[in-house]
């Protein structure tokens, strides 16, 4: 499992019962041309795995490895544009049952939303995906910049204990 990313969350994806999924959401994995040239081989990595987009891997037992089941996706290089990650990457993610149904949701926090995803909104098996070039996202999103206060993370913890209570 070789991703760019800034944080992983370990969940129910597929809605099987069990949380032995890990959700990749990718930053940006092209480097600042300022640095230079890079490899072709680095530019070939970078294409197949498009920034704000979720990749989801599942342990094999029998392969005795992590393996990609959610979609493959591939944005050429030259419709990469580089980014500082930190304005585009995920910044933490929770799971839990928010909507009660007693299956795995995610609540997935950017630097300007928030993206529930409600596990009631899907299909059996179907996989809580983002992915802006497709426009995949979840169930609902939540503008944070629109908000002064409270700040995104403190919405966030405000929104899971409203979601337990």
């Amino acid at each position: 499992m070789q991703e760019y990313t800034r944080t992983i969350l370990l969940t129910d994806a597929d809605g099987d019962g069990h949380a032995q999924e890990y959700m990749v959401f990718r930053a940006t994995c092209f480097r600042d041309p300022s640095f230079g040239e890079h490899p072709e081989s680095h530019h070939e990595f970078c294409s197949t795995r498009p920034e704000k987009t979720t990749a989801i891997y599942k342990f094999d037992p029998e392969k005795n490895q992590m393996i990609l089941i959610s979609p493959t996706y591939h944005r050429s290089q030259s419709n990469q544009v580089y980014t500082p990650w930190n304005n585009v990457a995920v910044i933490d993610s929770i799971s839990g049952d928010f909507d009660f149904d007693q299956k795995a949701d995610q609540i997935v926090l950017f630097k300007d939303k928030i993206v529930f995803y409600y596990s009631s909104d899907r299909l059996a098996g179907q996989l809580p995906l983002y992915n802006e070039d497709l426009g995949q996202s979840g169930s609902s999103e939540m503008n944070v910049l629109a908000l002064k206060q409270p700040m995104p993370f403190e919405l966030l913890i405000l929104i899971m204990m409203v979601s337990w209570s």
